[in-house]
């Protein structure tokens, strides 16, 4: 996790799965979204490579309204260098 100004950033990088990336982010957000109350939290997931289609889990979409809750989003790259912080 990075905090930068008013912004929390929950950052995983994975190899290809997906899935569990997302599960990380979700069970970090609930340990620590209440010390972090005030902050807008924002999620990157960086992958080096796509091992199924990007299909939207229902984990996926749990995670989206987390964020959004706070006023931020999930970004999910399969480049690092394609990612904005």
């Amino acid at each position: 996790m990075v905090i930068e100004g008013e912004q929390a950033f929950f950052i995983e990088l994975k190899g290809s799965d997906l899935v569990e990336a997302v599960r990380q982010i979700m069970r970090t957000v609930e340990q620590l979204g209440k010390k972090l109350s005030g902050y807008r939290f924002e999620g990157r997931i960086i992958m080096t490579r796509v091992r199924t289609p990007n299909v939207k889990s229902t984990d996926r979409i749990k995670l989206e309204k987390m964020l959004r809750r706070t006023g931020g989003s999930l970004a999910v790259k399969v480049n690092w260098d394609e990612v904005e912080v």
